[in-house]
């Protein structure tokens, strides 16, 4: 049996590390996984839109299918507001093997030599987006610009 794409386990690496994400839901409302609501959560940045739901449905409207399923695994996908709602309560703490195991993939690789200072520090870039800002959700490490009106996102 061959290897899984690198892209394959990352998201096998995730999904283990998901079930250890509590699942604190208020009511009765079960329909959605947490699993699935984590990892519509991090498609959103593979599609390159706002909503990973909404961009699956518009190819699922233009091509007869969507590629939650066979990419991401995700049986059903959550609307944002559900997402946030399962995921608001969860430390990002939870995350932190699935770096650590990417990381290392890529170090056993020697993928990330280039990304390498002359002090031999690891440099990373993360892209942000307007559109994943919070005004209420921070920490100590995150950027944190001034806008002119007065408020901090």
């Amino acid at each position: 049996m061959s290897k899984p794409s690198p892209f394959k386990q990352f998201v096998q690496v995730f999904q283990n590390a998901l079930t250890t994400f509590p699942a604190k839901r208020k009511g009765k409302n079960n329909h959605y996984a947490v699993v699935d609501a984590a990892v519509g959560a991090v498609a959103v940045f593979f599609t390159q839109s706002p909503s990973f739901l909404a961009s699956q449905r518009d190819m699922k409207a233009r091509k007869g299918q969507s590629n939650a399923p066979t990419l991401f695994g995700i049986q059903e996908i959550p609307s944002d507001t559900q997402i946030r709602v399962l995921l608001d309560p969860v430390s990002p703490t939870l995350v932190v093997p699935v770096l650590q195991q990417g990381f290392a993939t890529r170090e056993q690789r020697h993928e990330l030599a280039a990304l390498r200072s002359w002090q031999n520090r690891r440099l990373v870039v993360l892209d942000g987006p307007p559109y994943f800002a919070a005004q209420t959700i921070s920490c100590p490490q995150c950027s944190t610009p001034p806008h002119t009106h007065g408020a901090t996102t």
